[in-house]
């Protein structure tokens, strides 16, 4: 399809470049077809899927993940050329620049998405957009427009005569020529997207046209078999009609034909019987015409004797006449039992119909039956299969009521050898100085994995604990898994494990083809509140099994104080109080002639068309009819996030509504949400989610991973939600974790416990934390750091 778009196209290409091609940017071929060239071949070169929601649809990006990507344009002609670019990477040192020539003539700064450079340019010059160190390239737009140059002209002077030249006519005359040239530039790109449109559109009514005629053909094919069908019928019957007239014909030619016979003739034409008799064969018929043909031969005879006779001869001619009045009779007698006949003929011709169509309904009552006995087969084996589920069950039941009480009977003793430790803890910080560096902060981390029976994670996991890196420095930590055995190498796990009685495979879909695992994630957060360990913990910590981070990073994060309104939040007052799915509040908007129009749209149009953010467009679309449409939604129901550019710097907030004891607070550690490498929250939060997540079945249905679920439930549940971005440095956040020189608490991924140690190395050698002193030196570092840290 895109060879033969590029054959069509092809007569709009003119000296000056083709601005409509060039500017198609919907396919990496379509690109090289018009002319662009790229210098890098990996996944990120042609429009990344990760940030889709932040350029324009019509627009490139692109970018090279290790070294430096360029596209570059060989030009055509000679003019003038306007090229919009950007660059959408918002690192400090990130830069995208454009050289003609290898002359630089302009460069775009961090997230400068939009910027115009105007250039002169000549035949076969080469455009390129290139990275500067880190960047990614944008390309929204470039236009060409043609310059025509003259030949001179010689100006005939007489000889001796000086004469002199008028410039400022010359200037604006080419002023004019100038600007005609432009306004003709102008129309020829018009018609050329004219054409193309046409072109489009052409393409697409032939595809239908031929899509409808093959169904037109297929539709009289079929009529034709019908109508054949049904002169086939029609023949058939006026054949039968045919022979039954002529053998009728034949008999009422004769005076003498006896009502009988003529009765038994139509019951056999006409498919019943005639009263006083069955249905004669043709001998009888040819008998019957016979006898008629003799009576009406001697009534004849009479009749001419009794011309001839006398009047003495009146008796023969009386007899005569007789016979005539007889022969009448039985005409009219064999009429009424021809018009009988051809009744019953009918009524026999509707038996059969309704005969036809009970045999019908029969052979369909028939098939029901067998469908239904079938079904019940089915219903039977069903129940028997769920009468065995329910009693492996009960089975489970009673299993899991005896480790229930078992681990009942655990967490106290554990919450018993916890209050006999904390004393111990007070005791012994009463005699430790201020410089005791085990614990600066004094918070206290409660930590947990999820561990597949089988695979790399094992081994990893195994790794760690015995060098004492990750979760193994927490306060407390738990390796939950399904099974104690090693699935692949049938050995028992290689660390201890908290067994889950569900099961882990999970399915992979979304947009990023990522593991859809929030169903298995739920239970998990379940089993965490039921063993209760975090509620004996400041904080508690999800972390990935390939993910390398350092807990005494994550203390010195979290001990900088959080702003005053995370810290120790005010009571809301009743119109601030938090509005779950709980009503029809957020579904259509209520003014007058707008009841189709949903309130998430009149929600993303303030935010897009108005500059509003995102709680400034909720305000606005609450307010009652006739005023506005008087809808009750949440950031998570109506909101579009990603146009809400607050909500995504570094240190930003949305304060929650949820009411607890201690804050209900969790970390946001990426500019594009929640990423589940390392999960933070308080315990008021943790209860707060596994409470509350039968409220956020509305979000089941879509197809995340368990990191944007738990992003947007508590959202939607009102907990307080902190942008922490030194928190984790990720490829899938648009960075570089490797070699892991950072000052981030976290790098993910290293699957291989070979490039998981150098990372551990190399940040515990040469690394620091985000506030260290070193960090304090670094203007990039400060700038990290969120609002109201102290």
């Amino acid at each position: 399809t895109e060879l033969l778009y590029m054959d069509d196209t092809e007569a709009m290409v003119d000296s000056c470049g083709n601005s409509l091609l060039l500017n198609d940017f919907s396919s990496r071929r379509g690109m090289e077809s018009a002319g662009w060239w790229f210098n890098w071949t990996d996944d990120f070169s042609f429009k990344p899927l990760m940030y889709k929601d932040f350029v324009p649809p019509d627009s490139y990006w692109g970018f090279q993940m290790h070294g430096f990507g360029g596209i570059s344009l060989r030009v055509k002609g000679e003019g003038e050329l306007t090229l919009d670019f950007g660059n959408l990477l918002g690192t400090q040192s990130s830069k995208v620049s454009v050289f003609l020539n290898l002359e630089r003539k302009a460069t775009a700064g961090p997230s400068v998405l939009s910027q115009t450079v105007t250039m002169g340019y000549h035949n076969s010059d080469a455009l390129i957009i290139a990275q500067e160190g880190p960047g990614i390239i944008v390309i929204n737009r470039i236009v060409f427009r043609c310059v025509t140059t003259t030949a001179p002209v010689a100006m005939a002077v007489a000889p001796g005569v000086d004469e002199e030249v008028d410039f400022e006519a010359a200037k604006d005359k080419f002023k004019r020529e100038h600007s005609e040239l432009q306004q003709a530039a102008e129309l020829a790109e018009k018609k050329q997207q004219e054409h193309f449109a046409a072109l489009k559109l052409q393409r697409a009514e032939e595809r239908v046209v031929s899509h409808d005629r093959a169904r037109v053909e297929a539709l009289e094919q079929r009529k034709r078999a019908q109508e054949e069908e049904a002169q086939t019928e029609k023949e058939r019957e006026a054949a039968e009609n045919d022979r039954l007239v002529k053998a009728l014909l034949g008999v009422l030619s004769s005076e003498g034909g006896r009502p009988q016979d003529l009765g038994r003739l139509i019951g056999e034409q006409g498919g019943a019987r005639a009263p006083g008799g069955g249905a004669p064969g043709p001998q009888e018929e040819e008998q019957v015409i016979l006898e008629a043909k003799q009576e009406e031969r001697l009534a004849k005879e009479l009749e001419v004797a009794a011309g001839k006779k006398s009047k003495g001869h009146g008796a023969a001619l009386r007899e005569a006449r007789a016979v005539q009045r007889q022969a009448a009779r039985a005409e009219r007698k064999a009429r009424e039992d021809i018009q009988r006949a051809a009744r019953l003929a009918k009524e026999r011709k509707a038996l059969r119909k309704n005969a036809t169509m009970a045999e019908q309904m029969v052979e369909s009552a028939k098939r029901q039956a067998e469908r239904t006995k079938q079904e019940l087969l089915e219903a039977e084996e069903i129940e028997d299969a769920a009468a065995q589920e329910s009693e492996q069950a009960a089975r489970l039941m009673k299993e899991a009521m005896r480790t229930h009480a078992e681990k009942d009977r655990e967490r106290e003793r554990m919450k018993e050898l916890a209050e006999q430790a904390q004393l111990a803890e007070q005791a012994l910080q009463t005699t430790m100085t201020m410089t005791t560096t085990a614990t600066p902060t004094g918070l206290t981390l409660y930590c947990f994995t999820l561990m597949l029976p089988f695979g790399y994670e094992p081994r990893l996991l195994a790794a760690q604990k015995a060098k004492g890196m990750g979760f193994y420095r927490c306060d407390e930590f738990t390796v939950f898994s399904n099974s104690s055995m090693l699935l692949d190498a049938r050995e028992p796990a290689p660390v201890e494990v908290e067994l889950l009685d569900f099961s882990l495979a999970v399915e992979y879909g979304g947009k990023w083809h990522t593991a859809l695992n929030t169903p298995v994630f739920n239970k998990v957060w379940g089993k965490v509140r039921d063993i209760g360990l975090f509620a004996s913990y400041d904080w508690t910590v999800k972390a990935d099994i390939d993910t390398v981070w350092f807990p005494d990073r994550l203390r010195t994060v979290l001990s900088k104080g959080l702003p005053e309104s995370v810290a120790n939040p005010v009571v809301p007052n009743a119109q601030f109080q938090r509005r779950l799915q709980v009503s029809d509040g957020c579904k259509h908007c209520g003014l007058k002639g707008l009841a189709s129009d949903t309130c998430e749209d009149h929600v993303r149009w303030l935010q897009k068309h108005k500059n509003m953010s995102c709680d400034e467009a909720l305000a606005v679309t609450a307010r009652p009819p006739p005023v506005d449409c008087g809808c009750s939604c949440t950031r998570v129901e109506a909101c579009d996030l990603s146009a809400d550019p607050d909500a995504w710097l570094d240190g930003h907030y949305i304060q929650g509504d949820f009411m607890s004891a201690t804050p209900a607070v969790y970390i946001n550690n990426c500019r594009f949400g929640l990423h589940g490498p390392i999960e933070v929250l308080s315990a008021a939060a943790i209860m707060a989610f596994v409470d509350g997540i039968e409220q956020c079945g509305f979000l089941l249905g879509q197809p995340w991973g368990e990191d944007k679920f738990l992003d947007r439930c508590m959202m939607a549940l009102g907990i307080t939600r902190v942008n922490v971005f030194s928190l984790l440095s990720e490829t899938a956040c648009g960075e570089e974790p490797a070699p892991c020189g950072g000052t981030d608490v976290a790098f993910h991924p290293f699957k291989k416990f070979e490039d998981y140690y150098a990372c551990w190395q190399y940040a515990n050698t040469f690394g620091h934390g985000p506030f260290s002193d070193e960090a304090a030196q670094s203007d990039d570092s400060l700038k990290r750091m969120p609002p109201g840290f102290v």
